[in-house]
């Protein structure tokens, strides 16, 4: 599995066997919606979880497994779940989240349409939304409260490359209910891991540089395992229907091949 290499070996190779395919050198795309099943008893038992039978491409594929497994390798997660866009990503995670009553804390810069889903979005459905300027973990300290669910941040922010103190602000949640949840769209994994600065869910745009080549647009989700099966089952499955397309999996494959060359381009 690769899971000790460095990280552009991981990026390349973590998940996939080439000998189990042939000896292909890209792992294949299943462009298909449904997976037969050998039996009744063995499609019962794939609904009842019972199994690892794929069942409906809404749900996963094999490719989009690889996929998965491989982010949440670089990322430092113990899971990852692909959906259609940025977006999908984020209101995938946070339908399943939050409920009527629940508090985000959010820092005063981000992503416009992250910005317009909080204000008439969520707020419509009875979530307290908190602007707050994260810059300073002491200001986050003193709103806290048993009702805040989420603290959310990019870092670094779009458009403006704003940073926060992730270290500094999961010291304050790991005391409390919230999640801390980072956008890691810009820094990518390669270059920030915020898992293992104490973040307790990541979220990116697949879009920009993990995709890399303005041919597609995707998002990710990597957390806790727990946490990511639920978002699949509810937040993607019930809530946003995001889901990605197997064309766009195998592009955002090809563009962690090169992740690392374009981001040390990035950082000269």
């Amino acid at each position: 599995m690769n899971k000790d290499a460095k990280f552009q070996t991981r990026a390349i190779h973590y998940g996939y066997d080439a000998k189990q395919f042939h000896g292909a050198l890209n792992p294949p795309i299943y462009m298909t919606s449904t997976f037969a099943f050998d039996n009744v008893q063995q499609g019962a038992q794939a609904f009842e979880g019972e199994n690892n039978h794929y069942i409906y491409s809404r749900l996963g594929t094999p490719t989009q497994a690889l996929l998965e497994q491989r982010i949440a390798n670089l990322e430092g997660g113990e899971a990852a779940l692909a959906t259609a866009s940025g977006m999908g990503a984020i209101t995938s995670a946070l339908w399943t989240l939050l409920e009527p009553g629940d508090e985000i804390i959010a820092d005063t810069t981000l992503y416009g349409c992250t910005f317009s889903f909080f204000e008439h979005g969520l707020k419509k459905f009875g979530v307290t939304i908190t602007f707050c300027d994260l810059t300073n973990s002491d200001n986050l300290k003193q709103i806290i409260t048993d009702k805040t669910k989420v603290v959310y941040g990019e870092t670094p922010a779009n458009p403006n490359m704003r940073l926060i103190d992730i270290e500094a602000l999961a010291k304050i949640t790991k005391n409390s209910m919230a999640k801390l949840m980072i956008d890691n769209t810009y820094c990518t994994p390669y270059l920030q891991r915020p898992l293992e600065l104490g973040a307790d869910i990541v979220v990116h745009s697949a879009t920009k540089y993990l995709g890399g080549h303005g041919d597609l647009i995707a998002g990710l989700v990597i957390a806790d395992s727990e946490t990511i099966e639920n978002i699949r089952y509810y937040g993607l499955k019930d809530m946003t229907g995001s889901v990605i397309s197997a064309m766009d999996i195998s592009l955002i494959l090809r563009g962690l091949k090169t992740l690392h060359v374009r981001m040390d381009r990035q950082r000269l």
